[in-house]
């Protein structure tokens, strides 16, 4: 009978290193494969390598907020005036946004997943594209 052990890596002890790759080599102790049987390393997502090394630093200042049941009612209602304002970026929101708020120059609506009724679907993505202005729903 083999005992197990765990090891636990001490987060302070760690050096993250900006690296410019071309492939992701292959990760000795997630992949299984035989021995002599290497898996060839996967290619890197230039276009995410390009944005963190030339956009990110213009976008470090993007800020967004959870609005759901959990917030109180006082930073919900403060969150949806920074939003109104453009003081934040995003508000990622349970059903709380579908109901009752209206945000006027709202442009997208990102459903993370299909709402249970079309009703639920109508609603929630009616929050964007108030008067007549265009809208992009992603579900």
């Amino acid at each position: 009978m083999q005992e197990k052990s765990e090891v636990q890596l001490r987060i302070d002890s760690l050096l993250w290193k900006a690296t410019n790759l071309k492939e992701i080599p292959t990760d000795p102790l997630t992949s299984r494969r035989l021995q002599g049987n290497d898996k060839p390393n996967i290619s890197v997502n230039q276009f995410f390598q390009g944005f963190y090394q030339t956009n990110a630093l213009q976008i470090q200042t993007m800020e967004g907020r959870e609005h759901t049941g959990q917030v109180s009612n006082k930073d919900r209602q403060e969150r949806e005036e920074k939003f109104r304002q453009g003081q934040l970026a995003a508000l990622f929101c349970s059903p709380t946004m579908e109901l009752g708020i209206d945000i006027s120059d709202l442009s997208v609506v990102h459903l993370r997943n299909v709402p249970p009724s079309p009703a639920n679907y109508a609603q929630r993505s009616g929050r964007a594209g108030r008067s007549g202005q265009q809208a992009l729903v992603i579900t």
